[in-house]
């Protein structure tokens, strides 16, 4: 009776470590068949991405191959801008020198700009100097026939032989010069009697309010309507056209003789 208790004992004893030896058997049997599941990356985006294989390119050594002769560059500077530079390092220099003072950029700039002035000061100049003298020139040139040139803007009109010059003008069939002259000849006239004050500055205008007879004034307004058209307009006269303007001048001649 005592074995088989103590048999019992042993047998239900080793059950449960039978039990567990087993079960460790089976779980050793199944890892090599657990695999975790592939997990998928969805780009929400609906990006496209470049799979293509790229090629790496070799260039060697760029210094060797860009360091030639005809790689080398200098910058060449424009020589008025060389010109203006040189000048005005001399003018720098000079001020240096002479008054012990060393050119700020700001004086620089100032002195540069003040330069500029001047030079441009004496192109205007010129440039009103040449049409001056283009426009005294207009005065007795612009004619198909040469006449006898007079420089009438620096001659007084009392110096002038103006009847001389404007048989001159006539007989070179200058028409539009000789109504010139006849026109400053009528002035000379005024002048002479008292009539007006001849003066290079004023205009028919200064001329006309001078006058106080009214026949004359009316005369003269008429003669300067011609003169203006004819001498300033480029009319072009022929022989009819300039003795029908003669006989106007002399109308008013008349009246002040």
């Amino acid at each position: 009776m005592k074995k088989l208790i103590v048999f019992c004992s042993v047998f239900l004893g080793l059950v449960p470590i039978t039990i567990g030896i087993a079960k460790a058997q089976n779980l050793e049997d199944l890892m090599p068949t657990i695999q975790e599941p592939e997990e998928k990356v969805i780009d929400t985006l609906g990006r496209v991405y470049d799979d293509s294989t790229i090629d790496k390119r070799s260039f060697g050594n760029l210094n060797d191959t860009y360091s030639g002769p005809e790689f080398k560059y200098t910058e060449v500077e424009d020589e008025s801008e060389n010109f203006l530079s040189g000048f005005f390092n001399g003018i720098f220099e000079f001020i240096r020198t002479v008054f012990g003072i060393d050119v700020s950029p700001v004086m620089a700039q100032i002195i540069k700009i003040f330069v500029y002035m001047i030079i441009g000061g004496f192109a205007v100049y010129f440039l009103v100097r040449l049409l001056s003298v283009e426009s005294a020139s207009a005065i007795v040139g612009r004619n198909r026939n040469k006449a006898t040139a007079v420089s009438i803007e620096d001659t007084h009109i009392e110096e002038l032989d103006l009847e001389n010059l404007i048989r001159e003008s006539v007989a070179a069939g200058n028409y539009r010069q000789a109504i010139r002259y006849m026109y400053l000849e009528t002035l000379k006239l005024l002048s002479s009697t008292g009539r007006i004050e001849w003066d290079q500055q004023k205009t028919n205008g200064d001329y006309l309010r001078e006058i106080k007879n009214p026949t004359t004034r009316e005369k003269f307004k008429r003669i300067s309507y011609l003169y203006d058209h004819i001498w300033y307009g480029e009319f072009d006269l022929n022989n009819n056209s300039f003795e029908d303007a003669r006989d106007q001048f002399n109308s008013i001649k008349t009246k002040m003789a």
